[in-house]
């Protein structure tokens, strides 16, 4: 997660994704997951999401500690080695975009997410109402 502007003390003041690192990390060799709404520029430099739909989005190569960004990490549970890259970014790419028209943001997006990784036996099951009831989520 990682600050932006906003009420520090809710969750909306937070960008909410997923960061899949090694145990060992030695840099850039992490990879991030998220859903975004906001400023796509085009080649031109002109704006794509003027509607500001959401987005999937896959980052490889990250260095979260580079970002300036980083707030915190929670660590979720652990992936297993039969658990490709490529099969997390086919589930999470599967999970559905936040409800513009509700009002969901990201942090929605994350909170589906973690029950579609329970659901398909990726991470351990928990109670994400505690966690969230909590402010770790």
């Amino acid at each position: 997660m990682s600050l932006r502007e906003g009420i520090r003390n809710t969750y909306g003041a937070y960008h909410w994704g997923f960061l899949l690192s090694p145990k060992k990390s030695n840099g850039r060799d992490n990879m991030a997951f998220d859903v975004s709404d906001g400023v796509r520029l085009g080649e031109t430099g002109h704006e794509l999401n003027l509607e500001r739909d959401w987005s999937f989005r896959v980052k490889n190569n990250v260095n979260p500690l580079e970002s300036g960004r980083l707030i915190g990490r929670v660590m979720i549970g652990k992936v297993s080695p039969q658990t490709t890259e490529n099969d997390l970014e086919t589930i999470l790419r599967g999970v559905a975009l936040p409800d513009k028209e509700s009002g969901e943001r990201c942090r929605h997006w994350v909170w589906n997410a973690i029950s579609t990784l329970q659901n398909e036996s990726v991470i351990p099951n928990f109670d994400i109402e505690e966690f969230k009831s909590k402010q770790c989520l």
